[in-house]
C-alpha cells in the first residue's frame, strides 16, 4: 500500500538534495548532457510543427545544423595560420575528426536521423576547394600550405 493510499490528502513528494554530497552534485557538463538527451529524445515525439501555415520539421533542422557545425569544425581542426605557415599533421586531423564523428554517432541514440548521411555530405565536400557555403576546405587550406613547398623544392 503506498502513502497516498493511508492519506489521501498528501499529494506533494518530499526531495532531498545534499549539494555537498559528491555523488549528488551534477556537474555542468552532465547537466547539459542531460537536458541534450532530453531535447534529442523530444525531437523524436513531434515530426513536424506547423507555425502560422509552414511545417518546420526538427529532425531536419538538427541535420543542417550538424552539417554546418561539422564542416565548421573540421577546418578548425587543421589549425592553419597563415601568418606562420603553420597546419596540423593529416594524422592529427584524422585522430579528432574520428573523435568528432564518435561523439556525433553517439546522437543516433537519441534522435532518428541519419547521422551517415551528414558525414557523407560532409566528407565530400571536403575533397573540393570550396564547400557549398563557399567557404574553403582541408582540401584548400593543405594544398596552399603544400604547393609551395613543392615548387620551392623542383627549383633547388
Amino acid at each position: 500500500m503506498y502513502l497516498k493510499d493511508r492519506h489521501p490528502r498528501l499529494c506533494c513528494v518530499i526531495v532531498v538534495v545534499v549539494p555537498s554530497h559528491p555523488l549528488l552534485s551534477l556537474l555542468s557538463l552532465d547537466k547539459l548532457h542531460t537536458a541534450l538527451s532530453e531535447l534529442c529524445f523530444s525531437i523524436n515525439y513531434v515530426p513536424n510543427l506547423a507555425v502560422w501555415e509552414h511545417t518546420f520539421t526538427p529532425r531536419e533542422y538538427l541535420t543542417s545544423h550538424l552539417e554546418i557545425r561539422f564542416t565548421k569544425s573540421i577546418v578548425g581542426m587543421t589549425m592553419y595560420n597563415q601568418a606562420t605557415q603553420e597546419i596540423a599533421k593529416p594524422s592529427e586531423l584524422l585522430t579528432s575528426v574520428r573523435a568528432y564523428m564518435t561523439v556525433l554517432q553517439s546522437i543516433e541514440n537519441y534522435v532518428t536521423i541519419d547521422i551517415t548521411r551528414v558525414f557523407n555530405n560532409v566528407l565530400l565536400q571536403q575533397t573540393q576547394h570550396l564547400d557549398s557555403h563557399g567557404e574553403p576546405t582541408i582540401t584548400s587550406l593543405y594544398t596552399n600550405w603544400y604547393v609551395p613547398g613543392f615548387i620551392w623544392a623542383q627549383e633547388i
